[in-house]
Order: structure tokens, then C-alpha cells, then sequence
């Protein structure tokens, strides 16, 4: 017996071995590929070849394409040594409409849509573009337990980013694809629901707007438009179902052609492939196709294969592709949805093939997936949807047995040059009746929060909290309570232990506070949201949020994807207070995002700004309105608040007249520890706050200091800075901003300051509690980029 243990265990660790050496070579592989450090934020020449259609965006259109040929403007040595190191990489470029126009010259109606100023310059896949290009590694935003941006590129093959400073030429010719001519056949038909179907057919969500994503999101059906597992499998079961037709006709005539079951198995595959190129192969879609592939291989060559042998081979061969999936939660999430089902079904018997055994069946996969994938969502601190369960269980089902099939005959049809345009209308309805009902359910959400409302007179009820239970704080514990459940409830027939779930569930009744370490602590976030500022204080638990970050595109603010991830992280629902320092868009972009998705106690904001704020709807789950203007303090949790600008009465000087002068001032005192949050005040309401300052103390020798105007060289004068003297100073900034800030020269002005950026370091974060004797002091600081510095993080990127 030993020996065969010995054996065992060595093919188990060489097996290891191996596969852990092709996953270092492929990481290896992938990171010789990095841009050089010497091109970072220069401005080349380059030619280079349009590789998808471009993507439609507020200000630009974006892009990929590939490294033709590179030179330096104005000629400088070494470009051949470069362009040959270079060649062929995969870049993301942003053309932005004004550059377009000024290419134009004038030959263009200033009415032009982006769309037709596209069609004017020819901007199409398949083009080589020759222009001047300012490019570098990929970085974005880092904050504490959230996503990684570089993997996700480097797992695309995109080496670095940039966007066109001047476009010289568009030349070759116009590979119009396959998907882009289907896309302008449907852009060219009268459907409701276009931008649904080319999501659904092309992964083109171009077309999709802000009503669209709200309305998914909140239902938790945005998974349908991402081309994976679903639609992958609706292919191939297509394709096998026509295949293997074909190929009973087929072996009437010769019993010496492949069976039937070669001929459905063949054609299922190839019709997924097929999907798959139409779905411009995306990251969702290639791990669909990995694992059908793997799953097809096996039963073509009559090899008997368990379903988590499958799993676990086609995570081994994506993780070898591809070593960054699992840093993305679409990754976590696919193989966790397909491990669900495959832990459901193997306690399925197929004894009752009656109607109600396979209702329930639909029914108890969809309440499978929902509490499995629940636990993960809380644990990577996604928004899972309060109405998930219902829409799902509609929304499944009637988009794999209608609206799909319908959409791929579609296809068929329109490949071969048939003329059947009926399923693409019929498509079109049926997707209006599923769009429907995802609005009713919204709509019936809202009504019960207003009956709520209506009920409990003194509590304010979000529509996100109408169907929420409010008991349950997603801590380590609870997360890992709810997964006991969900295992114990979904064993097997014939586990008398099934009942056991019961235990787990009854201890998620217990208050969360008895769980929770109650420190007195007070701690201070920093979000890393780029150009912008948002902040957030917590104690005991409860939050007040201090600006809400920029708003970077229509389609996407800091609030829906900084600020919400990381309230959730932090167990938060509610905000008891927050606070806009001003109108600008760099602090308020993500306020309205916010606002959909938390209970808000009291909203300060300038006053002129207040007035301005016109999302009627979302203020009314907001308990209190006001503006704030110097006075006197206030108390939150034993932390003491004070406004120290604006006064009342502004002057009519003309710096007064300044939005950035009119920025809401926080002063935060927790017995000896002082925190000062200054917006983006300049000089002049420096002076004016220095002035004002009957107790001068209040203001010097500061514990922090968030430098004003993000650390420009227009704010931190010398009294100033000689005033405050703070142990730490924080710049809120971009990653080599347009702006330079902060400013060189105002960070010499903090000489004794520990100084800290989220340009460079990602989120800041400090905790304070108290020593020994009582008194508060720093505990820990944590910067999230360089607490969980990744091998695939240049050593450049951490030179503070």
C-alpha cells in the first residue's frame, strides 16, 4: 500500500509542479511584454492597425489596435530598435472628438453625432492610423480589497494606453467584419430593443445607456448581456440539435459516416466557436467556450468524464491562458456558478420527468446559483440585486427558450441571405415584454418602499432597503454562516443532515454587535477616485462621507464604482452624513449614484450647490437637507464637528465668487486629534478662515491635513502651512495628472509632514485609538497599492 501512496503522491506533485512552471512561463511571457519605462507619457509617432469597432463614448471614441511601425516626431535615434521590441503589441487609444474635428479642417457640420463624425473620418476596424500618440503603462485607480485594472488589461494583451494628440492620416482598406455588418443591418431596422440585441448578439453594449445599466443592475440581470455560459451553451445545443439531425438524414444513406451523436457533438462545438467570433471573443466568452470545449473533447473520444473533472481542467487550462482571471470577479464568478450547478445537480434524480419536476428543477437551480453566488458577491463586495431572485427566475428562461433561439435563427437566416427578418421582430417583442416586467418589479420595489414609508412615519426607507434584511452586517462570520447553509441545504438526497442549515441561519440572527470589536477608533479612508476627492470617517461602525468623487463619463462616476464597493466592504448601508464641499464634478460626480443605492441621514452641501441639486426622486429617502456655513460645532458619535467656511455672509470680493472659495470647510476633533478636510479652497479663503479664527489653536498643529485644491499651487500659502503644521499631509490626485499636482512647491512648504498621495500610493488609509494612558493616537496607515504590490507591478510605479 505505501508504495502505491508514494506513487500517487509523486504523479500529484509533478502534475504540480508542471502546471505551477506553465503558469510562470505564461506570467513571464506576458510580462517581458510590458511598456519601457523610457516611453512612459511620450509623445510618439506611431502607425497603427484598428483591431475592433470603436466604442462610443462621451468625449471620444475608444479603441484597440496594434503597433505597425513607430517613430519619434522630429526624428530621434534608436526608433528602429524600439519599433522591432514593439512591433505588434496590443495598445487602448482614446481619439477624442475635437481632435477628430480638427483633422476634418472645417469639413464637417458642427451637428455632427459622434456617430456620423465616425463615418466622416472612416474610423473603422481593419484602418491603419498614422498619428502622434501619448502613451503609458496601465495603472488606474487602487483601492483597499478592490479589483485589479492592470490585470485585467495585461489579460487582454494590452500593454499600455493613451489617446491621440494629433491624427495625421486613415488609410487601408476598411475590413468591414462579419459583426460589424451585422451590427449596421440591425442598427438599420425599426426595433425598440436594438441595443439589446446587438448586446446580446455582437457584445456590443455601446448602444446602451444609463437607463439600461440602472435598470439591470438594480435587478441583478446584468449577467445576461455579459456573452458566457448561457449563451454559449444556446448555441451549441442549437447547433447539436441541427448537427445531429443532419446527421441521422446522413446515416439513412451510409452507415459508414460518423454516428449522429460525432455529427451533434462536432456541430455544437462549431456553432459555439462560431458565437464566440461573432461575440468578438471577450473574456466571459472564452471561458464559456474553454470549458465546453473541454467537456466536448472529452465525450467525442468516449471518455467518461466527471462533471468536476471538467471544471477543474478547464480551470487549469484558462488559469495557463489567461493568469489574471481569477483576479477579476467575472472570472470568480463563472466557475463559481458552474460549480454550484454541478454540486446541485449530482443530488438530482431523474426518476420524475413529469412538468412540476422540472418546474421545480428550474426553480431550485435558480435558488442554487442565488445562494451560492450571494455569499461570494458579499464577500467581493459586489451589488447582488434585491430582486435577483425574481427577475432570474423569469428572465432565464424566457431569454434561453424565446428571445435567444429567436436571435440565432436570426443569424442563420441572414448568413445564408435569406430574407427573415420575423425572428428578429419577434426578438424585438419579446425583449420588450422581458424589459417589462424588470420595470414592474422596480417599480413594485419603490411601491413598497413607500408603503414602508408610510407605515413607520419616523423611519426613512431607500427602495434598495424595502426587501433587505437589515439584521444581517456581512462580517468574516456571517459570510461564512450563509455558506454553511447553503452546503448543508443543497446535500444530497438521503443526507438526514440537510436540517442542519437550520443551525447556521439561526446564527445570523444573532445581533452583529456581539460579534464586532468595539475599539474606540476612529478611521479615516482616502479613496483613490483619480483627479477628485472623496473621503470617508467611520466610528462605531456607522459613516460620513466627505465629497462623493469625480464623474468620469456618462456612464461611469467614482460614486457607482469607488465610493459604493467600498461602503459595502466595510459593511455599510447607510450614510448618517454626507457632505458635498462643492458643485464641481470632480467632488460631486458620484453623488447621484450614491443616492440610488444608500440611505442618506443628512446632506450638507454649499449652499449654492444645494440649490442646484434637481434629483427630486432620490432626496426624498434622504432624512434632512442642509447648508453648510460656519458656526457652531456639532457631535456625531462623540467625534466633534465644526464648519468653518463658508461665512454666512460672504464678501463681494471677486475670489468670493469662486466655486473653489466656496468650498465647505471641516474641522474634526476627537479629543486631542485634529482632522481638517478644506475642499478646494484657494489664498484668498485661506486668509479669510485665518482671520476669522478666534482660537487659532483650533487650526495649528494639525494631526491631518487634506491639502486644498488637491495640493495646487494655488492654495497652501506660507501662513498657511506655517499655521497648520500637520503631522500628515494628503494630496487626492490623478496618477501623472495634467494639473502636476501636487504641487512641488507646496509640498516643500509641509516640511515636517508626513506627506502621502493617492496618485502614487492608491487609498489612504489612517486608524486612530487610543495608547495606554487614553490618549488617541495612530495606530496603523495602510496604502493600499503598496500593501498589495502584485509581481505584475513595475518597481517604477512605488519610487515615492
Amino acid at each position: 500500500m505505501w508504495p502505491l501512496l508514494a506513487a500517487f503522491v509523486g504523479v500529484l506533485l509533478a502534475w504540480g509542479i508542471g502546471a505551477f512552471s506553465l503558469f510562470l512561463l505564461r506570467a513571464d511571457l506576458s510580462l517581458q511584454a510590458q511598456w519601457p519605462s523610457e516611453l512612459e507619457g511620450r509623445v510618439l509617432r506611431l502607425q497603427v492597425r484598428i483591431e475592433n469597432s470603436p466604442i462610443i463614448t462621451e468625449k471620444a471614441w475608444r479603441f484597440e489596435g496594434r503597433i505597425k511601425a513607430l517613430s519619434f516626431p522630429g526624428g530621434q535615434a534608436g526608433a528602429d530598435a524600439l519599433w522591432k521590441e514593439l512591433e505588434g503589441e496590443r495598445i487602448r487609444l482614446r481619439l477624442y472628438y475635437p481632435t477628430a474635428r480638427s483633422y476634418l479642417k472645417g469639413n464637417y457640420h458642427h451637428e455632427f453625432s459622434p456617430e456620423q463624425l465616425q463615418e466622416s473620418i472612416t474610423l473603422r476596424s481593419g484602418r491603419i492610423l498614422e498619428a502622434d500618440i501619448k502613451l503609458k503603462s496601465p495603472r488606474g485607480l487602487h483601492n483597499i480589497g478592490a479589483g485589479d485594472y492592470q490585470a485585467r488589461l495585461l489579460s487582454q494583451s494590452i500593454v499600455a494606453v493613451g489617446y491621440i494628440k494629433k491624427l495625421h492620416r486613415i488609410d487601408g482598406s476598411a475590413q468591414v467584419s462579419v459583426r460589424e455588418k451585422l451590427g449596421r443591418f440591425i442598427d438599420g431596422q425599426p426595433l425598440k430593443q436594438a441595443p439589446l440585441i446587438k448586446g446580446l448578439l455582437l457584445g456590443d453594449r455601446s448602444g446602451l445607456k444609463q437607463e439600461h445599466w440602472s435598470l439591470l443592475q438594480q435587478t441583478g440581470t446584468g449577467h445576461l448581456l455579459a456573452i458566457s455560459g448561457l449563451h454559449i451553451g444556446l448555441a451549441a445545443a442549437l447547433g447539436m440539435l441541427f448537427f445531429g439531425g443532419l446527421g441521422r438524414i446522413a446515416q439513412l444513406f451510409s452507415e459508414r459516416l460518423p454516428s449522429a451523436q460525432s455529427w451533434a457533438l462536432w456541430g455544437g462545438g462549431v456553432m459555439a466557436f462560431a458565437y464566440a467570433c461573432l461575440a468578438d471573443f471577450s473574456l466571459p466568452t472564452q471561458r464559456a467556450l474553454l470549458m465546453l470545449w473541454v467537456y466536448l473533447l472529452a465525450a467525442i473520444s468516449a471518455h467518461s468524464i466527471s462533471p468536476w473533472r471538467v471544471w477543474l481542467l478547464a480551470l487549469l487550462l484558462l488559469l495557463f491562458v489567461d493568469p489574471w482571471a481569477l483576479e477579476q470577479a467575472g472570472g470568480c464568478l463563472s466557475f463559481a456558478a458552474v460549480a454550484a450547478l454541478i454540486y446541485g445537480y449530482w443530488s438530482y434524480t431523474k426518476a420524475k420527468r413529469s412538468v412540476a419536476a422540472y418546474s421545480w428543477q428550474l426553480l431550485r437551480s435558480q435558488l442554487l446559483i442565488a445562494s451560492f453566488l450571494s455569499v461570494l458577491l458579499c464577500y467581493l463586495q459586489l451589488p447582488s440585486g434585491r430582486l435577483s431572485l425574481p427577475a432570474n427566475l423569469l428572465a432565464i428562461p424566457w431569454l434561453s427558450f424565446v428571445i435567444m433561439p429567436l436571435l440565432l435563427l436570426f443569424c442563420l437566416s441572414w448568413f445564408v441571405n435569406l430574407d427573415w427578418q420575423w425572428p428578429l421582430r419577434w426578438a424585438d417583442t419579446a425583449l420588450d415584454v422581458l424589459w417589462f416586467y424588470l420595470q414592474y418589479l422596480l417599480d413594485w420595489r419603490e411601491d413598497m418602499s413607500s408603503l414602508l414609508n408610510a407605515y413607520f412615519k419616523t423611519e426613512v426607507i431607500s427602495p434598495q432597503d424595502a426587501l433587505w434584511w437589515p439584521g444581517i452586517a456581512f462580517s468574516a462570520w456571517s459570510l461564512a454562516l450563509m455558506f454553511g447553509a447553503a452546503l448543508l441545504f443543497w446535500l444530497p438526497k438521503g443526507f438526514h443532515g440537510r436540517l442542519l442549515f437550520l443551525l447556521p441561519v439561526l446564527g445570523l440572527l444573532f445581533p452583529s454587535s456581539l460579534l464586532k470589536s468595539h475599539a474606540d477608533y476612529l478611521q479615516l479612508t482616502v479613496l483613490d477616485v483619480g483627479q477628485g476627492l472623496a473621503v470617508l470617517i467611520e466610528k462605531d461602525d456607522r459613516a460620513v462621507l466627505y465629497d462623493t468623487g469625480p464623474r468620469y463619463s456618462v456612464e461611469h462616476n467614482a460614486g457607482a464604482s469607488v465610493v459604493a464597493p467600498f461602503l459595502r466592504r466595510q459593511g455599510l448601508h447607510v450614510l448618517d452624513h454626507l457632505m458635498i464641499s462643492h458643485g464641481d464634478s470632480d467632488h460631486s460626480g458620484g453623488l447621484e449614484s450614491l443616492l440610488a443605492q444608500f440611505r442618506v441621514g443628512t446632506l450638507w452641501a454649499e449652499p449654492t450647490y444645494l440649490q442646484k441639486v434637481n434629483n427630486q426622486k432620490a432626496l426624498g429617502f434622504i432624512e434632512s437637507r442642509n447648508a453648510c456655513q460656519a458656526g457652531k460645532p456639532w457631535f456625531w458619535q462623540g467625534v466633534e464637528f465644526q464648519w468653518l467656511w463658508p461665512r454666512v455672509n460672504l464678501s463681494q470680493h471677486s475670489a468670493a465668487k469662486k466655486d473653489n472659495n466656496r468650498s465647505c470647510v471641516l474641522l474634526i476633533r476627537y479629543q486631542n486629534l485634529k482632522i481638517l478636510l478644506p475642499g478646494d479652497i484657494e489664498r484668498w479663503a485661506e486668509k479669510e478662515i485665518l482671520k476669522a479664527s478666534d482660537d487659532k489653536s483650533d487650526l495649528c498643529n494639525l494631526d491631518v491635513l487634506l491639502l486644498p485644491h488637491h495640493g495646487s499651487h494655488s492654495s497652501s500659502h506660507k501662513a498657511w502651512a506655517a499655521c497648520t503644521r500637520p503631522a500628515i499631509v494628503i494630496s487626492s490626485t490623478a496618477w501623472q495628472n495634467a494639473y502636476g499636482h501636487p504641487s512641488a512647491k507646496v509640498l516643500r512648504r509641509y516640511p515636517q509632514s508626513l506627506q502621502f498621495d493617492t496618485g502614487k500610493e492608491g487609498a489612504i488609509q489612517l486608524r486612530y485609538g487610543p495608547n495606554k494612558s487614553g490618549e488617541i493616537q495612530l495606530q496603523t496607515i495602510v496604502r493600499s497599492r503598496l500593501e498589495r504590490k502584485r509581481y505584475w507591478h513595475r518597481d517604477d510605479e512605488f519610487a515615492l
